[in-house]
């Protein structure tokens, strides 16, 4: 084990390590080859790890000494193989309110934390890449699929998400998930056995053998089915002559909690006479409503089917009929192999700890929450305990009334802080190293204030996971984030290419519920459903209208405007070498108006496109074209609230809403990507690039008619607002056309 809460000591390893170095006659082999994951994933981890693992910091030079290599060649595909998802973070301070009237608790009004939307956020993010990896025809190396390049299609059972700790921010985000309709699985290897909700009932059969068992005896009094609490039993047993047990007998007519419990025991011995265990256990459970209590508890949907797990687990078990049989079977086996049953599908996406995660590997990781704060509770106890410094105890001023720390105590909390920063980065690296094919990494972030800055010192000092991360990128990153770009694609100098995005958090959840129409819609598996329920039905409408029931715009385009297209009419902007392309071109400024800062200075333009794009692209892109088109964009940009680029959505509508007068009804499955929008005060502006030789705008807007109403639809009901102007940009003409509202 590499984990500090398993009692290990990393230390042992490093000094090993030393021995191995300094000594003769001995060697150490390290193994640099990565067989996992994808070449991008790992030069992103050494990106990360190089500026973390120090020797200052951690006792490693991970640059020089612990780099790993790519040893596996996976088939490239369009998607990202790496992308970074920053949710800006800044907590409001909550205005002070002061009552006029009686508060009434029945008709206040509930406002959601802002925990749960961010968190919602997050869980948007992840149903929006499944539905691109599910529909979107992505293929993931299998060797054992009989495929001869050994690809198949992505399934959920690919995907899993990585988490920190468990709390109510997961849940949100499971649930959230779940009302997609994608299923989930949590897998656990924590012993049924060991939690407090199951010990409960094991102390409770302990009794119906042995009441004398004190240890026993008092978990059952203090437990939610009793709730005697700790000042009430210690005011109960202030006597030495007498067992604790015959103490709390004693006092059955003078506490009705003592006499409820004193009930259970004896009616569950007479029914062990004829009932087994899984009986009495389901019997306590109902009379008690136990399983209800749980659910009233925070994780209470994970502690019931611990619960569940341990109670069924007697079936089919010959010590469910001799309670003996089965407390000696406890006793004897420390460790019983009873672990929580997964829920959901054998199809489903895996939740699992990032600490659990380790030996394991997926296909596709979305590591969220990473924005959890460390867990810091053992530097802020009375009394701190280290192997090294000793025992370091707070001292109390009497005089004074007040508590200090002691240079002991002090000394311990410096020592457990950088152990704790090592464990918590060895964890962060098993999270980030577990994906073979594609990584997503997700959490909110508080970007003011926020620069790069990898000095042991501020690592040390940061709470979280995101604000580590984001502490190794360039301040013109930081920056760009914070100017409110949305999409960012980064290459260093190292080969590490991953994407940004930086995602707003609907505020306004009676805005969302509003909405009656998900057109962005992530419910893969809900539309796959659909989609098969009436495949036969549109099938038919395709043999006679020739429409396809899962499409592009594009498609759709040259389908219906086949009057209007010329085809092979589409000539090349400016280039005239046969091998290029037309969409080779058209690539390349798309790329380029993505990639490439709104408020950038004329002169920067040049050198900033040579450094972020391919330099195949950069060949095809006009630099006077481009400035022209950022002086244009300039002003409609400046002061706006949102900026959208290269926005992906699928459709899943009605054909006859996008094209006009037609007969099909049927919904088709469309997926589009969306050039630019800008959101500013009340206007939502919706911008397509378009590189072609046509000059007159009567044509261009007859010819893009359709993909620009698509655009219209998908935009509006993503932002919930409607678009207020839709926007040609042509390259050729160097000019704007409008279309009509």
């Amino acid at each position: 084990s590499i984990y500090r809460f398993r009692n290990t000591n990393p230390q042992i390893m490093l000094n090993k390590l030393k021995d191995y170095e300094n000594g003769e006659g001995k060697q150490s082999i390290p193994l640099y080859y990565n067989f996992r994951s994808d070449e991008n994933i790992l030069n992103f981890s050494n990106f990360l790890f190089s500026q973390i693992m120090t020797k200052e910091s951690l006792g490693i030079d991970y640059k020089n000494d612990g780099m790993f290599e790519c040893g596996i060649n996976y088939p490239k595909t369009s998607i990202p193989s790496v992308e970074l998802c920053v949710i800006p973070y800044e907590k409001k301070q909550k205005e002070k309110v002061v009552p006029t009237d009686v508060y009434s608790v029945m008709e206040a009004e509930l406002e959601e934390d802002e925990d749960n939307i961010y968190a919602k956020t997050e869980a948007d993010f992840i149903a929006s890449k499944i539905s691109t990896l599910l529909l979107g025809g992505t293929k993931i190396f299998d060797p054992e699929c009989g495929d001869k390049d050994h690809l198949r299609q992505v399934e959920y059972k690919d995907i899993a998400i990585l988490y920190r700790s468990k709390g109510d921010y997961l849940e949100t985000i499971l649930n959230r998930l779940k009302e997609y309709g994608i299923p989930v699985k949590a897998q656990s290897s924590e012993n049924v056995l060991d939690t407090i909700e199951v010990q409960v009932l094991l102390n409770y059969l302990k009794l119906l053998v042995n009441t004398q068992d004190d240890y026993a005896l008092t978990s059952f009094l203090t437990s939610p089915i009793i709730s005697l609490s700790f000042d009430e039993l210690s005011s109960l047993s202030k006597r030495n002559d007498e067992s604790f047990c015959e103490i709390i007998k004693q006092k059955q007519n003078e506490n009705g909690k003592i006499k409820k419990a004193f009930n259970l025991i004896e009616e569950g011995r007479l029914r062990l006479l004829n009932e087994t265990i899984y009986d009495v256990l389901t019997w306590l459970c109902e009379k008690t409503s136990y399983k209800c209590l749980l659910l009233s508890m925070e994780d209470g949907d994970t502690k019931l089917e611990n619960v569940k797990s341990y109670i069924d687990d007697f079936l089919g078990h010959s010590y469910n009929h001799d309670i003996v049989e089965y407390l000696s079977f406890v006793e004897e086996n420390e460790k019983i192999d009873l672990k929580r049953s997964a829920s959901g599908e054998s199809d489903a996406i895996s939740v699992l700890t990032m600490h659990h995660s380790k030996g394991l590997e997926f296909p596709i990781c979305f590591v969220c929450d990473m924005a959890h704060e460390f867990n810091t509770r053992d530097q802020m106890g009375p009394a701190l305990f280290s192997p090294t410094l000793g025992i370091g105890v707070q001292k109390f001023d009497r005089e004074n009334r007040f508590k200090q720390s002691t240079i002991a105590r002090s000394a311990i909390i410096v020592d457990e802080k950088e152990k704790s920063f090592g464990e918590e980065m060895r964890v962060l690296y098993v999270g980030l190293t577990r994906a073979k094919n594609h990584l997503y990494v997700m959490g909110k972030a508080k970007l003011n204030g926020l620069c790069h800055d990898t000095s042991f010192y501020a690592l040390r000092h940061k709470q979280d996971y995101m604000s580590i991360i984001l502490s190794c990128l360039k301040d013109e990153l930081i920056e760009s984030m914070k100017m409110g770009k949305e999409v960012l694609s980064v290459k260093t100098g190292d080969n590490t290419s991953f994407v940004i995005n930086v995602l707003n958090p609907n505020l306004d959840e009676e805005e969302e519920q509003k909405a009656e129409e998900q057109i962005v819609d992530f419910n893969a598996k809900s539309i796959l459903d659909e989609i098969k329920q009436t495949d036969k039905i549109i099938l038919e409408q395709t043999k006679t209208s020739n429409i396809a029931y899962k499409t592009s715009v594009s498609r759709i385009m040259e389908k219906e405007d086949s009057k209007v297209l010329h085809p092979q009419s589409v000539q090349k902007l400016l280039v005239k070498d046969d091998n290029i392309t037309p969409d080779k071109i058209g690539t390349a400024y798309h790329k380029a108006m993505e990639v490439i800062p709104f408020n950038i200075k004329e002169q920067d333009v040049e050198t900033f496109l040579r450094d972020n794009l391919e330099f195949e692209e950069f060949k095809l892109v006009n630099i006077e074209k481009i400035k022209k088109c950022l002086n244009w964009l300039k002003p409609i940009a400046s002061g706006a609230t949102k900026i959208i680029r290269e926005g992906q959505f699928y459709l899943n509508i009605p054909y006859n809403q996008i094209v006009k007068n037609s007969d099909v009804s049927e919904k088709v499955l469309i997926q589009g990507v969306v050039d630019l929008v800008i959101e500013k005060n009340d206007e939502v502006i919706l911008i397509d690039y378009k590189t072609n030789r046509f000059s007159n705008p009567d044509f261009l807007r007859e010819k893009y008619e359709i993909q620009l109403q698509c655009y219209k639809i998908a935009v509006e009901n993503a932002i919930k607002k409607a678009v207020s102007h839709k926007i040609l940009y042509s390259f050729f003409k160097d000019c704007e056309i409008l279309f009509d509202k």
